[in-house]
């Protein structure tokens, strides 16, 4: 009865890769390939993903402090950036412009999940920077 039930007994150990399945066959220990763990890719993490591709893309110039630039695009199916176009300017040409090359130099994202329905995907995408200037002689050393 003992080695029916040994035999029978699964373990599931989890570790940082995925889920892992330990058996004991007729009290002899023996290991089973990793069960893969699947992640569920929603549209915040789509988001993610998108945001960090085009910014990668991004050079805003050196001297502008506070800027914000939105630009609407659309993202078709297959990742494809179409008709981007400045939706509210930062009133600094130049950093209207480096958005703009932004996401031409991108030309194409991830395409959106799976799940996604529709040919594509209207975008509100917000380039922005702020900077600091700190007094030397305010601060603490």
């Amino acid at each position: 009865m003992k080695k029916i039930l040994a035999g029978i007994l699964f373990l599931l150990v989890m570790n940082g890769t995925g889920v892992y399945a330990k058996g004991f066959l007729f009290g002899k220990k023996h290991k089973r390939a990793p069960v893969p763990v699947v992640k569920i890719y929603t549209l915040d993490d789509y988001m993610k993903d998108m945001e960090q591709e085009i910014k990668a893309n991004w050079a805003p110039p050196q001297n502008s402090f506070k800027n914000k630039t939105v630009v609407y695009f659309q993202i078709l199916r297959d990742g494809t950036i179409k008709n981007p176009t400045i939706s509210e300017t930062s009133g600094d040409r130049e950093f209207d412009r480096t958005a703009m090359i932004a996401l031409a130099n991108t030309g194409k994202v991830t395409p959106p999940p799976k799940n996604f329905v529709g040919e594509s995907m209207d975008i509100y995408f917000t380039f922005e920077r702020f900077s600091y200037l700190v007094r030397k002689d305010r601060y603490d050393r």
